[in-house]
């Protein structure tokens, strides 16, 4: 269960760095656009994790 734990918390960190880099200079009040940019930094991120495992 810890290795899930670490798991988890490491995955939603690297999500919150993507998601950052992507949204840097998007207005807080364009929501729409910032829900788009947090669905494509959980897509990244997912892609990195998925391809490790397979390598």
């Amino acid at each position: 269960m810890k290795e899930f734990n670490t798991f988890i918390r490491e995955f939603t960190e690297d999500v919150r760095k993507e998601y950052k880099n992507l949204a840097r200079g998007t207005p807080p009040s364009d929501l729409y656009t910032l829900g788009k940019i947090q669905k494509i930094a959980l897509e990244h991120v997912a892609k990195k994790y998925k391809s490790q495992r397979a390598g």
